[in-house]
Formats: C-alpha cells, sequence, structure tokens
C-alpha cells in the first residue's frame, strides 16, 4: 500500500457511516459552514465545490424572506476542512455541470430577478474563479443540467416568479469549443416542469418528475407534482420510460454507470400545511429508486438516511455526494451525504 492509498484508507475510517436499505453505507463528511438550499454543485481541479444557495434568517411563516449567498465553499479530501471564498455575484437555483476544466453554472435567481447569465467556476489552488460563460436564451430558474460527453444540456425551469408555465425546452452547449452558444435542441413533447431529477447514464439524458405550473383562483402559479419519466439520445430524440413509482420534485438525481438514480424528492404531501406544521414538518420522502435500463424498469433501493431536496448530487472521489438542501420548508440543512458508487453496484447483486 502505498502513502496515498493509506492516506485514502485512513480518511474513509475517520468518517462515521450508517447503514440503510440494502446494506448501502452512507457517510457524514465535514459539515457545510452554512446552510444552503438550490446552491450550486460541482467538482474541479479534486475539489468539491459548493456555490451560492439561499437561506432563510427568519422562517417564510414568521416574515422571513429568502436571502442569497455569494460565497463558495470547497472541500479538497473528504476528512479535510471547507474553505470559503467569496464570489463577486450572489446566486441560486440554477443548474450544475461539471466538466474537466470547470465547472459551469447555469442560470438561476438572484436579488434582482431570474437570470439569462451562466458562469465558469474553477478552483485555482485556494482560491476560486468566476467567468462569464455565454447566455442562456432565456432566462431560467429551476432548471436541470447535466453532461453528456462533452455537451452541456439544460433542460425545463421557469422563466420568471409569476410564470404560470413551466418550460419545455432543452438547451445544449459544446463545451468542447469555446466559441460555442447554447443552441435549441428537439423540445420535450411532456408537460414543462420545474424542479425535474435530471441526469446523464450511458451517453443518455434522463429526465423524471418534478412539478408543472399553472394559474391557481388567485392568479398566481401552482404546481402539480409529476411522476413520467424520459430519456434523450442526443440526435435521435425524446423516449417515454416508464413513470415513477411515485411523485417526486426537487430531488437530487445522478447517473451511475448506465443507471439513473433518484434520492429522496418531495412528493406535495404536506404542501398545504406548512403554515400549520412550521418546524414540526417531519420533512420529505426518502425513498431511493433507480432506473435500469436493461429491464426498462424502475428499482426500490431502500432510503437515503436524510430529508433533503433542492440540492444536487455530484461524484467525487469514488462517491455519490449531496451537500446541504432543505430539509424542511424555510430550513436549510448543513449535512454533507456521502456513499460509495460501488455501493450502487453490489445492490444489483
Amino acid at each position: 500500500m502505498n502513502r496515498r492509498q493509506a492516506l485514502g484508507c485512513a480518511a474513509a475510517l475517520a468518517l462515521p457511516s450508517i447503514t440503510v436499505g440494502r446494506e448501502r453505507r452512507w457517510a457524514r463528511l465535514p459539515d457545510l459552514p452554512a446552510g444552503l438550499a438550490g446552491q450550486f454543485v460541482g467538482v474541479h481541479d479534486g475539489a468539491l465545490i459548493v456555490a451560492g444557495g439561499s437561506y432563510f434568517s427568519v422562517p417564510s411563516w414568521s416574515g422571513g424572506q429568502r436571502e442569497w449567498s455569494a460565497k463558495a465553499f470547497l472541500l479538497s479530501q473528504p476528512n479535510g476542512e471547507w474553505r470559503d471564498v467569496s464570489l463577486p455575484v450572489s446566486l441560486a437555483h440554477g443548474s450544475a455541470v461539471s466538466h474537466r476544466r470547470r465547472v459551469l453554472l447555469i442560470g438561476g435567481t438572484d436579488p434582482g430577478g431570474y437570470q439569462r447569465k451562466c458562469w465558469w467556476l474553477r478552483s485555482i489552488g485556494r482560491e476560486a474563479r468566476l467567468d462569464a460563460a455565454p447566455d442562456l436564451p432565456t432566462p431560467l430558474a429551476y432548471c436541470g443540467g447535466a453532461l453528456v460527453g462533452d455537451t452541456a444540456y439544460v433542460f425545463g425551469g421557469q422563466t420568471s416568479p409569476t410564470a404560470t408555465h413551466a418550460e419545455r425546452a432543452l438547451y445544449s452547449l459544446d463545451l468542447a469549443r469555446p466559441s460555442a452558444n447554447w443552441r435549441v435542441e428537439r423540445e420535450f413533447p411532456g408537460t414543462g416542469r420545474i424542479y425535474a431529477a435530471v441526469a446523464s447514464a450511458g451517453g443518455r439524458l434522463f429526465v423524471a418528475g418534478g412539478a408543472s405550473l399553472s394559474a391557481g383562483p388567485d392568479g398566481k402559479p401552482q404546481r402539480t407534482y409529476l411522476r413520467d419519466a424520459w430519456s434523450y439520445h442526443p440526435g435521435e430524440g425524446w423516449r417515454a420510460l416508464p413513470d415513477l413509482p411515485g411523485l417526486t420534485c426537487a430531488a437530487p438525481s445522478i447517473g451511475v454507470g448506465d443507471r439513473f438514480a433518484i434520492l429522496g424528492g418531495s412528493d406535495g404531501s404536506l404542501d398545504a400545511r406548512v403554515m400549520e406544521l412550521k418546524d414540526r414538518h417531519p420533512g420529505f420522502p426518502r425513498a431511493i429508486r433507480v432506473y435500469e435500463p436493461a429491464r426498462n424498469a424502475w428499482q426500490s433501493h431502500g432510503e437515503v438516511p436524510f430529508s433533503l431536496v433542492a440540492t444536487m448530487a455530484a461524484a467525487w472521489r469514488g462517491r455519490v455526494v449531496i451537500p446541504g438542501g432543505e430539509d424542511r420548508p424555510s430550513h436549510r440543512s448543513r449535512a454533507v451525504w456521502a456513499v460509495e458508487i460501488k455501493e450502487f453496484n453490489d445492490a444489483r447483486k
């Protein structure tokens, strides 16, 4: 065993673990310095990066308003310490795609509204650098993004806080071409949606769940939770998949090999009781659902040991990592959860 392997083993042993569902072992990594939701999560130069995000200093039921973070937090080792870096902008609730040269931050919101702007984020030593990337064709928040090969895709979302319909558009950006701009792909044949689970696996883009928008009795946007699922084959188009076993929205998701994993998510069952429950809200469903292309079916993979929505999952150092998120309405978590990717492979046996 060389020194690097020994350090890796020591780091793994230093992390507490928990067994849930089908003997999958989840571990707690060092907590984030601040509780956040809607943060951009990516990996660059070996570091896990959590950028931006939103939080409530006072709960919404007590008159609190959403606030935005203008910081990035970087973690170089699973048993290391987070370091924080100030960003020139505050942003949240867009999407992020990790590429070998940088992390692409896509759209989102800031105190001024919904954004078309995109940014390149890079880890440089102990610092982070933010550079302008090509603008989206339209403002987008609550969208989902993923990387297929060298192409970044962003799907769905909404264009303003008063929008009473969600977007169906799929946009792509060729990250191998420095001069490239976003292009319009084949329009999604299903219902437009926000907060869909979006990930890439096996050279395809996957989309599932989320919520559609419509005008409520007061004219304001209201959500309808969804359970349909789709895949997009570049150059071929969209294909309908079997529906999810249940409704899910704002769930972290990730591609593992050729499979598409959705980790928890909100089913909307307690949305109408938020003002009644307040801090007694029990959190969100925890089911792990994995789409298996070989079976063309969703499989149950037990549960996650956390209730986190409005966050992202990233692959980092052989692990699936989920940093922070909303663990109940108006409350953000500092917890960072991780599981080794091989645990998903073991669960198939």
